[in-house]
């Protein structure tokens, strides 16, 4: 029987308990005993049932507390997990709303793309149309290439007719600036020219104030002359260390030619060659070996000794204007005289059949159209590698002091040489040509320098 049942009794058997006691009350007489017994048995067994029920009540309600204690548990715990639930929900909630902004701000850049995207499109579209273009156009080129290729080789093919029956008419003079490549010049030519009698020398205004020396530097076959031997009827060709006066009056009508190098790259070239020279061959060298032995000392006391002058201080002016009042033999230039000796020098060089820069890409073919003969030019005589106790570190020769004084000694030459460089060379730019030349002679300079 359940608590609902026995509370469902319960007013029934109290009602009956109740009756039972109103009728022992009357049955307690003496006679009636017996009634009364078994009334209060009747009591003591109604007693005891409800003492029973009462236990069963009991019972009954431990039962029902420990299932509502829990229950309780059991909420306490639905709760707690009900709060951690909302918490986690709450970081769900933030963690959709972060994701929210990004996918936002991914859409954004994702449209913004997609406009590059767009752009890029139509930049490529427009690089296509270039690229078809171009292409044209360089089939157009090959075309024409293709054609100046035949027109050349017909011009070759000309021009070695030409060279089978072609002599000079006239004599050939080379002015030769000491270390502007005109040695491997020199011997190119006499390579290509008919058979000549060629004179190969120095005069004296090459010397400066030390007049005549007996030899010069090796090979010791290069005369010394005041004066040219008198030509002879044979068709000669004259080359060397010769002034531009000692040219024309020795062969008047011979077809001057000379060719010139970044000035301050000749000047450094000179001062390493003459460095690099042997104590035997100094000392063959006469009066001209202590100018060679000044190139021992540093760069800065070898430009500024009068007596190398006449190699060092704008030697292009020197020799196509010797002799003259305002350039001394065994001094420097006065810069006051500078824009006089430029404009005479310059016309001098423009007397010139053939004058060429030895940078110029094209010197070969230049020489070649010039003789209207086979040519092929053979460089040689590089400047060599010091000897081990002539070795210094280049940062001690080539300060800025010593380089602001060989671009001053190179001033006039420097003139010159940029405008014959923009006549022979098509779209160049001298200023940047020559130094461009001159910082790619330093290297070069300083790595015979160097020591080991």
């Amino acid at each position: 029987m359940n608590i609902a049942e026995i509370e469902m009794q319960l007013p029934a058997r109290l009602r009956r308990f109740r009756q039972v006691a109103r009728t022992g009350y009357w049955m307690m007489t003496p006679h009636k005993n017996p009634a009364r017994i078994a009334f209060i048995r009747q009591l003591a067994a109604n007693n005891e049932q409800l003492l029973g029920l009462n236990a069963e009540l009991a019972a009954k309600t431990e039962q029902l507390n420990q299932q509502n204690a829990a229950l309780a548990a059991k909420t306490e715990q639905l709760s707690q997990h009900n709060a951690e639930l909302a918490a986690t929900t709450e970081q769900l909630g933030q963690h959709n709303a972060a994701l929210a902004a990004k996918t936002e701000q991914l859409n954004q850049q994702n449209a913004a793309l997609a406009a590059k995207a767009e752009q890029l499109s139509e930049q490529n579209a427009g690089l296509a149309a270039k690229v078809e273009q171009l292409g044209q156009h360089n089939a157009e080129f090959a075309a024409k290439a293709e054609r100046l290729n035949e027109q050349n080789a017909e011009r070759v093919a000309r021009i070695e007719q030409l060279s089978k029956h072609c002599g000079l008419d006239r004599p050939l003079a080379f002015m030769h600036v000491p270390k502007t490549a005109g040695a491997a010049l020199t011997h190119s030519l006499i390579e290509a020219l008919p058979a000549t009698v060629c004179v190969n020398c120095y005069d004296r205004g090459f010397f400066g104030a030390l007049g005549s020396c007996e030899i010069i530097l090796p090979p010791a076959d290069h005369a010394v002359f005041d004066a040219l031997p008198a030509a002879d009827e044979v068709i000669d060709f004259v080359a060397g260390h010769i002034t531009y006066s000692t040219l024309v009056q020795g062969r008047p009508a011979a077809r001057l030619m000379t060719v010139l190098r970044e000035p301050r790259s000749r000047i450094l070239s000179l001062w390493t060659f003459y460095r690099s020279q042997s104590d035997e061959t100094v000392s063959r060298l006469a009066g001209f070996g202590r100018v060679v032995r000044l190139a021992r000392r540093p760069l800065i006391e070898f430009l500024n000794h009068p007596e190398a002058a006449c190699h060092t201080d704008n030697k292009y002016v020197r020799m196509l204007l010797w002799p003259h009042p305002l350039i001394p033999d065994d001094g420097f230039i006065d810069e006051a005289s500078d824009e006089r000796l430029v404009c005479e020098a310059a016309a001098r060089l423009r007397a010139f059949e053939f004058a060429d820069v030895i940078e110029n890409p094209r010197l070969e073919d230049n020489v070649r159209a010039f003789l209207v003969r086979p040519f092929v030019y053979r460089r040689e005589n590089e400047s060599p590698r010091l000897p081990a106790e002539l070795r210094v570190a280049p940062e001690q020769e080539f300060t800025g002091e010593a380089l602001h004084l060989v671009a001053h000694r190179s001033r006039l030459d420097r003139e010159l040489w940029r405008t014959l460089a923009a006549e022979r060379i098509a779209d160049a730019d001298p200023a940047a040509l020559g130094d461009d030349t001159f910082g790619r002679t330093l290297t070069r300079h300083a790595a015979l320098m160097r020591p080991e």
